[in-house]
């Protein structure tokens, strides 16, 4: 079952893993998606120029930030990224993992 990607979801977490209060978090939770955004533009950049070594660099950042809001499935995809670029696999194998990644994500970065 895929998981919930309300930002309600993301404060739960952050307020239980962090031990963050209400306004810590509304303060901190706009510049994390932000970035969030941000590596996911980047890892598409990346795919773009078949940048195997950057694009397993951002994957593995994409994957630590994900954590950070609780998003598990999501960083498996990015970890699957991050170690099959790493690998040398062909970026094409990689793609839907990509697409599949900003797709799930589209909701809270808008």
């Amino acid at each position: 079952m895929p998981e919930d990607l309300s930002r309600e979801v993301i404060r739960s977490h952050m307020k239980k893993q962090f031990g963050l209060s209400g306004e810590q978090i509304d303060a901190l939770l706009p510049s994390f998606m932000v970035t969030l955004a941000g590596y996911v533009e980047e890892l598409g950049t990346l795919f773009e120029a078949g940048d195997h070594k950057e694009l397993g660099r951002v994957a593995h950042t994409t994957k630590g930030a994900l954590l950070n809001l609780g998003l598990h499935d999501q960083a498996e995809l990015a970890k699957d990224i991050e170690l099959r670029a790493k690998a040398g696999s062909e970026l094409v194998e990689l793609e839907a993992d990509f697409k599949k990644l900003r797709a799930s994500l589209e909701p809270l970065l808008d």
